[in-house]
């Protein structure tokens, strides 16, 4: 697979999208953007044999990947760091060094192509599919069924991801580039509900099994697990713990006791990982941060998250990794070992239990139900080597459980998929946590990052971002 990267012409994302047609290979780049034009932006032929929609579907998959430096390739684990108490720009990075002063320009290209324009382009892919299996009259029932949860699972995920950075974004149902060029922007309420329907609508679709021998393809409980958690951001904690247990009531998956496998590919807290495809590269955040020696090639933990683990914390021991050069002290996240290898052993882990089990503790807690989301929160960390909540604090209060729940969010999630970022905003309590941290350059405005200067220039329905 050859490693292409994704980036925005400055004509902008929609008008890229006039000219895009999707053709189908045989080869590992199945899934490719090609310019030429075509009012049909998918061959319809595309979904008229099981097989060709099957690749197209894996395709959607290996592009995601393809891109180094995606935010849904390592991009956004680094960037949301760097914006929150997690991450140093110890590169001395300008670019990214917007992100971690949270004075970002409205021309930063990290914006722009990898998280604008990569999210906005896995949306248009997968409305792509969506169209075509409703089109099509020669898939099998089992893999239109399938196939259709998978793109709108993808489309409500990166949704998800758009909406929590940005705020009020267009949603983009459909690949007329006609509308979407237009397109306004849409309350972050509503678009959370086009997610919430994405995802209903595709559990009911979706088959319980894997449909790939590995977890790099959503199965049912893929779907629940996320839809547990979207259900958390929205504060519906009833349907939050529904959901959540479901997962955790299913024994194809527990936690890994060993914490020197829980990011291995064969991991049975996975629920849901992304296959490599670049040459030589297990992981993107492995190649980043799996780092002994030298100045850090792109960032180092705060002294504010490496004083957050408690002592005993078997996650400090085996998913960080300390070491001095020239006389400075580096700590570094090594939760992904493998910097560079042939050998694959290492998926890009999405979702896994343990974020499950805290997701039921969060929303119990929020119910009141204070002794069993002790229950929840104790089974993340008795398996990291610590003393139980329970055992330590039995009558602690809703207010200081919630606490204890987001700080164990914070150590169980660090560095993985910007969790700390969000959550920082989600509990809207980033003002009190990273304005002492990031004095002279915090400000509120700062939780929403800019939408591009060059997406608001091709499209004048669009409206900046306050504080930019």
């Amino acid at each position: 697979m050859k490693n292409t990267k994704y980036s925005m012409t400055k004509i902008g994302l929609f008008s890229t999208l006039l000219s895009a047609t999707l053709f189908i290979t045989t080869s590992c780049g199945d899934f490719l953007v090609s310019k030429i034009p075509n009012t049909q932006l998918v061959s319809q032929s595309v979904f008229e044999t099981d097989a060709s929609a099957i690749s197209a579907t894996v395709g959607m998959y290996e592009q995601m990947m393809e891109n180094y430096n995606s935010a849904f390739n390592g991009q956004l684990t680094l960037c949301a760091g760097l914006s929150s108490d997690e991450l140093l720009n110890s590169a001395g990075n300008p670019t990214l060094d917007e992100f971690f002063t949270c004075s970002i320009t409205t021309t930063n290209d990290q914006i722009k192509q990898n998280f604008w324009g990569a999210l906005y382009k896995y949306v248009y892919q997968a409305n792509t599919i969506i169209e075509g299996v409703s089109r099509s009259k020669g898939l099998s029932k089992s893999v239109s069924s399938q196939v259709e949860a998978e793109a709108r699972f993808i489309r409500a995920f990166s949704h998800f991801y758009l909406v929590n950075l940005f705020g009020s974004v267009p949603y983009v149902s459909n690949s007329d580039y006609r509308q979407n060029s237009v397109a306004v922007q849409t309350s972050s309420d509503k678009v959370f509900d086009g997610i919430i329907s994405d995802l209903v609508l595709a559990q009911t679709l979706i088959a319980d099994d894997y449909p790939s021998a590995d977890r790099s393809r959503p199965n049912k409980a893929v779907v629940t697990a996320f839809l547990s958690r979207v259900y958390l951001y929205n504060k519906n904690w009833a349907a939050a713990e529904i959901e959540a247990s479901k997962i955790i009531g299913n024994n194809a998956y527990s936690l890994q006791s060993d914490l020197l496998k829980v990011f291995l590919f064969d991991s049975p807290e996975t629920l849901w990982q992304m296959m490599p495809v670049i040459p030589e590269l297990n992981t993107a955040e492995g190649n980043r941060f799996a780092q002994t020696s030298g100045t850090p090639s792109y960032a180092e933990m705060s002294p504010s998250l490496v004083n957050a683990f408690e002592a005993g914390d078997q996650r400090f021991l085996n998913w960080t990794n300390s070491y001095s050069e020239s006389g400075h002290s580096y700590t570094l996240p090594f939760k992904y070992k493998v910097r560079t290898s042939s050998e694959i052993t290492e998926y890009y882990q999405v979702i896994r239990l343990a974020e499950v089990y805290l997701i039921r503790s969060e929303a119990r807690a929020n119910q009141g139900n204070l002794v069993n989301a002790l229950t929840d929160l104790d089974a993340v960390r008795v398996r990291a080597g610590l003393v139980p909540v329970q055992t330590t604090n039995p009558s602690i209060t809703q207010a200081d459980l919630l606490l204890r729940i987001e700080r164990e969010r914070r150590i169980e999630l660090f560095c993985e998929w910007g969790h700390r970022w969000l959550d920082v905003k989600r509990t809207n309590r980033a003002d009190a946590i990273l304005g002492p941290l990031k004095p002279s350059s915090w400000k509120s405005t700062a939780v929403l990052y800019p939408i591009p200067a060059s997406e608001i220039l091709i499209n004048g329905n669009l409206q900046q971002n306050p504080g930019y």
